[in-house]
C-alpha cells in the first residue's frame, strides 16, 4: 500500500464490531423502549410511548410532520486526490461525471465483478478532487476492504470519517420550515440547499459547520440528511427536537419526533426501497432491484468494474419491461432471473389489504410453481386521505395494511388495476407453518406527491378511466388499446422524422459535432420553416429561424384535454403544458418586465446583460447577439 498508484488511507476503519453505539448512544439508552444490534451498533428500535409513541406513531409523523433519525451508524468515506474522479467512476455503477459542480449527490452501488451488489450507497460531491461517500454501516469494513482492492492505478487517497462525524435524517413535509426556522434565527450561513433531491449545501448554526443534503431513505418528496462534527451531534439533535416540537400537530401532539429502526424500516419498506442484505446482496444482481435505473447509467468510454455484464443487464431489463410477457428469452439463460417488485398482501376476493402479514422467508407460489420469496415484509400504518388527486387532503383516520417486497421469477409482473381480478397474476404466499393467503405484486406502495407521500391502497382504481369512445367497452372493461396505439403510432413516427429523416438543430438536442453547430447556422434542409425578421438585430439581419412546436405536440395536448373531461367530469380543461421554450420565455419575460418596471412610455425597453435565453419576438438579449443570428429556443 506503499505505491504511489494506490489509494492512501490515514488508518484502518474500526470495525462496527468494537462499538457500542453512535455519539447518541447514552440519550438513546435513556429515552429508547428497546435497544437491539445493527450492523454492530446498539441502536434504538422504538423509542418510549411518552417520547415518540412507539414504532406505528414514528412512522405516521414522519408521513405528517417530520421524523429525526440518528443515522450516524453508517460510514463515511473521503476520497481526494488527483485520480479522486477515475477511481469513483470505475468504481461505482452510478455516471459520477454527471455530479458536474460542487452541491449535488446521486444514489449508486458498488458492483462486484459478477454484476452483483458489494453495498448501496450515496456519492457527494465536494469540491474538484474530492468526494464524499456513504456505505451502510454493516458494510463499512467489507467496502473499505474491497475498494482498496480495486485501487491499482489510482492516485486516490481514502479515510474513513466515520468518527469524527455523524450522520441526522430529518424526514417529513414539516422537515423544511423546521430547518428554515432554525437558519434564520441561529444561522450566519443560513441558505438551505437548492429545491432539487440530492442538492446540498454548507451552512453554519450557532457557529457549529454542518452540510445539510436533500436525500433521505424514507421516500419523503421533503427531507434532509445533516451531517455535523462528531462532538456538536447531541447539542445539534436536541435542537432540531426543540425547534420542531411545534411545527405541526395530530394525535399526540408532537409535530417532530425521534423515529427507531423500526420505523425506519417500515418507511422504507412502504417506499418500495431495498435494504442490504434483503433486496440486495452480492449474489443478487444490480438490476434486479426498482431502484436500479437510478443508480446505474450507461456512459459512452466509461470502462467501470463489471462494466459489461452491467451493460448487458441493462439492456435486458430493458427489453424485459418494453416486450413483458413477449420477451422470449427463456427464464434459464437470462442475465436476470429474478427481480424484486413490492407485493401487496389482499384479502381472499381480492378487494382490499389482506389482515395478517407476509414475513421474510415466505415462500410464493404461482398455482403449483414456486416463483419466489419475500425479503422484507410487515403490517405499515398509514394516514387516509380526502380523495386521491394531488388536491385530496389529509384525514385525521389511520389505517393498517400488510405490505412487503418480494424477489420473484423475472417473467412476471405487477397486475393491470384496469383489467379484471381474473388477468392478474394471484400469488399463493406459504408461511413456514403451511398457512396461506393471497398476494399480488403491484408497482409501488406509495406515490410521493409533495408535501405528502400518498399511500396507494390496492387493488388500485384505474387512473385513467373512458376511452377515445367513452360507450366502447367490452367484457374486461374500459377499452383504451386503441388510444394507445395511435399515440404510440404517432410518437414512433415523430421520433422517425426527428431522429432518421430531419436534421436537428435544436441546441439542447443536438450532437457536439462541429458540422452540426455549422450546419445550425445555413439551416440547410429547411427544418425550420418558422421564422421572422427581428428588428432588434438590424434591418439588413438575416431572419431568426426557430422552433415552436408540431402538429404532433398540438394533438397530444387536445387528447389530454378529453381525457381530463372524463377523468374529472368538467366540460372545460385548460391544460398549461410548458415546454422548455415557454418556461424559458416565461421567466424572460418576468426578468424583462421588472427591469423595465419604470419606463417611462414611448422610451425603447433596456435589455439584460447576457442571458441564456431569448424572446424572439423582440431580441431583448442573446448570448450569441454578436453573430447576429439565432439557432433556436434553448431548453
Amino acid at each position: 500500500m506503499n505505491s504511489p498508484h494506490h489509494a492512501e488511507h490515514n488508518s484502518e476503519p474500526l470495525s462496527p464490531e468494537q462499538k457500542t453505539g453512535t455519539v447518541l448512544h447514552a440519550w438513546h439508552q435513556e429515552h429508547a423502549k428497546t435497544m437491539a444490534d445493527f450492523g454492530g451498533f446498539d441502536m434504538p428500535i422504538e423509542y418510549k410511548s411518552d417520547v415518540s409513541g412507539g414504532t406505528v406513531q414514528e412512522h405516521l409523523t414522519t408521513r405528517r410532520a417530520s421524523g429525526l433519525f440518528d443515522v450516524s451508524h453508517m460510514g463515511r468515506f473521503e476520497i481526494t486526490g488527483r485520480d479522486a474522479f477515475a477511481f469513483l467512476q470505475y468504481a461505482l455503477s452510478n455516471n459520477v461525471a454527471a455530479l458536474d459542480r460542487p452541491g449535488i449527490a446521486q444514489y449508486t452501488m458498488i458492483p462486484n465483478l459478477q454484476g452483483g451488489v458489494v453495498d448501496d450507497a450515496y456519492v457527494y460531491f465536494l469540491n474538484k478532487d474530492h468526494y464524499l461517500l456513504v456505505v451502510n454501516a454493516g458494510n463499512r469494513t467489507k467496502d473499505w476492504n474491497w475498494l482498496q482492492q480495486i485501487s491499482l492505478g489510482y492516485q486516490a487517497k481514502m479515510v474513513d470519517l466515520s468518527d469524527e462525524t455523524s450522520m441526522l435524517s430529518l424526514q417529513g413535509p414539516a422537515s423544511e420550515r423546521i430547518l428554515e426556522t432554525i437558519l434564520r434565527e441561529r444561522g450566519n450561513l443560513y441558505h438551505l440547499p437548492e429545491p432539487q433531491r440530492n442538492c446540498f449545501s454548507d451552512v453554519r448554526i450557532d457557529g457549529i459547520p454542518m452540510r445539510i443534503a436533500r436525500t433521505g431513505y424514507t421516500g419523503e418528496p421533503v427531507g434532509f440528511e445533516l451531517f455535523v462534527p462528531a462532538e456538536s451531534t447531541l447539542q445539534t439533535w436536541e435542537m432540531l427536537l426543540e425547534y420542531g416540537a411545534g411545527a405541526s400537530t395530530h394525535g399526540n401532539g408532537k409535530g417532530i419526533v425521534p423515529v427507531g429502526l423500526g420505523a425506519r424500516d417500515t418507511l422504507r419498506l412502504e417506499a418500495g426501497l431495498p435494504l442490504y442484505g434483503h433486496e440486495l446482496s452480492d449474489d443478487m444482481p444490480l438490476f434486479s432491484v426498482p431502484i436500479a435505473p437510478l443508480a446505474y447509467k450507461q456512459v459512452a468510454g466509461k470502462n467501470g468494474i463489471a462494466h459489461g455484464i452491467l451493460a448487458a443487464m441493462a439492456n435486458e431489463r430493458t427489453q424485459r419491461e418494453r416486450l413483458r410477457e413477449r420477451f422470449q428469452r427463456p427464464l434459464e439463460e437470462r442475465l436476470i432471473k429474478r427481480v424484486v417488485y413490492p407485493l401487496a398482501v389482499m384479502n381472499d376476493d381480492l378487494t382490499g389489504p389482506g389482515k395478517k402479514p407476509a414475513r421474510q422467508g415466505y415462500t410464493l407460489f404461482l398455482g403449483d410453481r414456486e416463483v419466489g420469496v419475500i425479503t422484507s415484509g410487515t403490517a405499515v400504518p398509514l394516514w387516509k386521505f380526502d380523495g386521491n388527486t394531488i388536491l385530496s387532503s389529509l384525514t385525521e383516520e389511520q389505517q393498517r395494511r400488510p405490505i412487503a417486497l418480494a424477489y420473484v421469477d423475472a417473467d412476471l409482473f405487477p397486475y393491470d388495476p384496469g383489467l379484471p381480478s381474473s388477468h392478474w397474476q394471484v400469488l399463493t404466499i406459504k408461511d413456514p407453518k403451511g398457512s396461506e393467503a393471497k398476494g399480488i405484486l403491484v408497482s409501488t406502495h406509495a406515490r410521493a406527491t409533495a408535501p405528502y407521500i400518498h399511500p396507494v391502497i390496492h387493488p388500485e382504481h384505474p387512473r385513467i378511466t373512458g376511452s377515445s369512445s367513452p360507450e366502447q367497452t367490452n367484457g374486461d372493461g374500459p377499452k383504451h388499446y386503441a388510444s394507445v396505439q395511435i399515440l404510440v403510432g404517432k410518437t414512433s413516427n415523430q421520433n422517425i422524422l426527428r431522429q432518421r429523416e430531419s436534421l436537428n438543430f435544436i441546441p439542447s438536442e443536438n450532437t457536439p459535432s462541429r458540422l452540426v453547430r455549422a450546419l445550425q447556422d445555413s439551416d440547410a434542409a429547411g427544418r425550420y420553416g418558422e421564422h421572422k425578421h427581428v428588428e432588434a438585430f438590424g434591418h439588413d439581419a438575416p431572419d431568426v429561424f426557430y422552433y415552436q412546436g408540431t402538429g404532433f405536440i398540438g394533438w397530444v395536448e387536445q387528447e389530454v384535454v378529453s381525457a381530463f373531461q372524463r377523468l374529472l367530469k368538467y366540460r372545460e380543461i385548460e391544460p398549461r403544458s410548458i415546454s422548455g421554450q415557454q418556461a424559458n420565455e416565461t421567466v424572460f419575460s418576468g426578468m424583462a418586465r421588472h427591469k423595465n418596471r419604470a419606463k417611462v412610455p414611448g422610451t425603447e425597453n433596456q435589455r439584460l446583460a447576457s442571458v441564456m435565453t431569448h424572446r424572439l419576438g423582440y431580441g431583448y438579449a442573446h448570448p450569441c447577439k454578436a453573430q447576429r443570428h439565432v439557432c433556436c429556443s434553448s431548453k
